[in-house]
């Protein structure tokens, strides 16, 4: 809510030559609504490896907010003041929505819905400010969820969550991507094969679940081959 009066806001979080000039009927309010983006610290910390940053079920909850008062079928019955980015057919969450109504000055894209179908548009191509604008990069994080990787380059150690069953697996560093192959099964008949398909990887250690396996020749992979990964003697 407006904080009345700028004594109540923090030293450094203002600048006074800047942001909004009314202390108790602010600019761009987003007072009780629901902000989409209000677990996106939270998202980044996981995605790093740092862990959680809130607690679970706060986030949770936070989340089956979104879902439950963001949440838009059909954007094609939905009226949006700013810029679209879904239309007629598609379905999103909404940047910001006020289940108790908008306050005087509402946050000027609480409308906007910045998710859109990548079968319909280029994904990796949201034209917002300007061409390859960054928040498409979002999505990536679906990647990371879905797959448990994670890399660390200081140390060559990759990692992935174990697959319940037969897999292919994209990952990705800043010098290589390629794939991560899973046979699934039981112990001993159980399978794991990394393929570079671009660039080079540090790899000493490869971490599927709770087992430690290694290529054939811990080091540096590089593009057009496939590593079988195998326990650790």
């Amino acid at each position: 809510m407006p904080p009345g009066n700028f004594a109540n806001v923090a030293p450094r979080l203002r600048d006074g030559s800047m942001g909004a000039e009314q202390a108790d009927d602010p600019e761009f309010q987003i007072g009780d609504g629901c902000l989409i983006d209000q677990a996106v610290g939270d998202t980044y910390a996981r995605l790093v490896g740092l862990g959680p940053v809130f607690d679970v079920g706060h986030v949770k909850q936070a989340l089956d907010s979104v879902h439950r008062l963001n949440y838009v079928e059909d954007l094609g019955e939905w009226t949006n003041y700013m810029r679209t980015y879904a239309v007629h057919g598609e379905r999103g969450h909404i940047v910001l929505s006020y289940p108790k109504g908008l306050p005087q000055h509402p946050m000027p894209y609480w409308c906007e819905v910045w998710s859109f179908s990548g079968v319909r548009r280029n994904p990796y191509d949201e034209a917002e400010c300007g061409h390859h604008y960054a928040r498409a990069m979002a999505s990536w994080g679906l990647i990371v969820g879905l797959t448990g990787f994670d890399y660390d380059g200081r140390h060559g150690v990759i990692k992935f969550a174990d697959a319940k069953g037969p897999s292919c697996w994209f990952w990705s560093t800043g010098q290589a991507w390629g794939t991560l192959r899973q046979s699934g099964g039981s112990p001993g008949t159980w399978s794991a094969q990394l393929e570079v398909a671009y660039g080079s990887v540090r790899v000493e250690r490869a971490i599927i679940g709770g087992s430690v396996l290694r290529p054939p020749t811990p080091g540096l992979l590089v593009a057009g081959a496939t590593y079988d990964l195998t326990g650790e003697a």
